[in-house]
């Protein structure tokens, strides 16, 4: 048998390792997802909106200072209404979005980088606790990250074959893409630029579909500021100026910004360092940014990094937040990655010349980031944070107390809804019973014929059983009082036959 020549041999043992991030990198997302985490804040923040409002609702202002794409936060409405609520049910569209995000991630890289490089782009991606961390939880991070790659991959391929179809596709995705992804305008507001740069070579026909890209871009996403987002902004922006991280305009404190945000976890992949501890990262970004420029791939390097210049542009005009939670910079994840695996293989064979040496390198290297990949999971599993510890006793104490009720039974809530604890507020709604909030203890009496579930949130539960007991004319049939860590107070009240007359006129029911 004719031996295989080394550089071929390379390229099949390379491949094999894509292949093996691959399913590393989506088998760490379906462990994640099949954890079932309890809700965390800021999930519960957006998916409390999706539960109690309407598509229609959706279309205005949100509470807790939410802003999300429509398209998304429809199609999490229209998950909760077929098959009820639940974390599988209300986690699945960013996580399989971010299952796609990776495995197209990596047809991305492998088209344009050379072996090494596309194997280690793609396994930052697929370890990096950042990414696969927001690509499971109820926000539309998973889809930012899958929507920039879908816009960035045929804008790759049309600078590489000059196939106009690849145009037309763009015209045609691009609507989409900013209906699911508000954050995906910068990419594509990049890859117009991108394109326009490149308008010498490109044919009449094409000029024309690139202009007609552009207005389709601004009319797009016109009509979504006027229709949607104006006025989720016009509700959220006050507070969004305060929460978001903007550049400040002094010369000297942006000169600190700058490096503390671009060695921050903002880039913090394959780990999740504060600054500086990411600047080593940032650092092969800009080695990969430089090698593309250098081997005659200008326009190429201009693509990948216009997202960044767009949200940064962006953020100078206190738009959007650039180097701030890595949440917010998810769009850009794709970008990151693959010039930090650039960079990465430029700096590994200027060292490891022999072919030897690069395959330890490598083997080292591999072998190195599994262990990031393993290191997630196995902290969640063997060393929970307070927090989370905390969520997993409010979920079970609200599971608990539902599951054992009656179907037909009626949730009564003394608070209202912007007053409960927000895993309250959200496991509340387990099991699809009717929700009243904000009944006065004067008239549960009034409620509607049991069962029925009283439930308090309040930190002072003094005399709040004898109140209602009072109310109620005799004391419940069961009643549970548990004081979960950080001093949130819950109290559940049960009867189980209530003679009443029509349902309080004060009480608010969720839609």
């Amino acid at each position: 048998m004719e031996d295989i020549p080394a550089a071929q041999n390379q390229r099949l043992c390379l491949k094999a390792w894509l292949i093996f991030f691959l399913i590393f990198g989506v088998s760490l997302r379906l462990l994640r997802y099949a954890l079932k985490l309890p809700i965390w804040v800021d999930e519960g923040f957006l998916g409390v909106n999706i539960l109690e409002r309407s598509f229609h609702q959706l279309l205005k202002p949100m509470e807790y200072i939410q802003v999300a794409p429509l398209g998304f936060i429809w199609a999490e409405r229209a998950m909760f209404q077929a098959f009820g609520m639940s974390e599988y049910v209300m986690r699945l569209i960013p996580t399989l979005a971010g299952i796609a995000a990776l495995i197209l991630f990596a047809f991305w890289t492998r088209k344009i980088l050379e072996p090494l490089a596309a194997t280690l782009a793609t396994a930052v991606l697929a370890v990096s606790d950042l990414a696969v961390r927001h690509a499971v939880e109820l926000k539309p991070y998973g889809v930012d990250l899958l929507v920039g790659i879908v816009l960035l991959y045929p804008a790759t391929l049309f600078l590489k074959d000059r196939q106009t179809r690849r145009l037309v596709f763009l015209i045609l995705i691009t609507p989409l893409a900013i209906f699911v992804s508000l954050p995906s305008v910068f990419i594509a507001a990049g890859i117009v630029a991108t394109l326009c740069f490149d308008f010498p070579r490109m044919a009449a026909r094409q000029r024309i579909l690139v202009l007609i890209l552009g207005a389709v871009l601004c009319t797009t996403f016109g009509v979504l500021v006027w229709r949607f987002i104006g006025a989720q902004f016009a509700g959220s922006g006050p507070s969004q100026q305060i929460c978001w991280v903007f550049p400040p305009y002094n010369p000297p404190q942006f000169f600190l910004w700058f490096v503390q945000t671009h060695s921050g976890n903002f880039f913090g992949y394959p780990l999740d360092f504060t600054a500086p501890g990411s600047g080593a990262s940032f650092l092969l970004m800009v080695i990969g940014a430089m090698v593309l420029f250098r081997t005659g791939r200008a326009r190429l390097g201009l693509l990948v990094i216009s997202p960044f210049v767009m949200t940064f542009i962006a953020a100078l005009l206190r738009r959007y937040p650039y180097g701030d939670s890595p949440r917010v910079g998810q769009h850009l994840v794709g970008p990151i990655c693959l010039l930090i695996g650039l960079g990465s293989a430029y700096v590994i064979r200027l060292f490891a010349r022999r072919e030897r040496a690069l395959q330890i390198t490598c083997l080292v290297i591999f072998i190195l980031l599994i262990n990031i990949g393993l290191a997630g999971p196995g902290a969640l599993l063997i060393a929970p944070s307070h927090e989370m510890k905390r969520d997993f006793a409010v979920r079970k104490f609200i599971l608990d107390q539902l599951h054992g009720l009656p179907p037909r039974t009626t949730v009564a809530v003394l608070e209202k809804p912007d007053e409960s604890d927000i895993l309250s507020r959200w496991y509340v709604h387990e099991g699809g019973r009717r929700i009243l909030w904000n009944v006065p203890i004067s008239e549960l009496s009034l409620l509607a014929q049991g069962p029925l579930l009283i439930v308090s949130s309040r930190i002072d539960l003094t005399g709040l059983q004898q109140q209602i007991a009072a109310e109620m004319g005799h004391a419940p049939d069961r009643s549970e009082q548990y004081v979960v860590p950080m001093e949130v107070g819950y109290a559940t009240y049960f009867y189980a036959n209530v003679e009443s007359l029509p349902r309080a006129a004060g009480a608010m029911s969720a839609p």
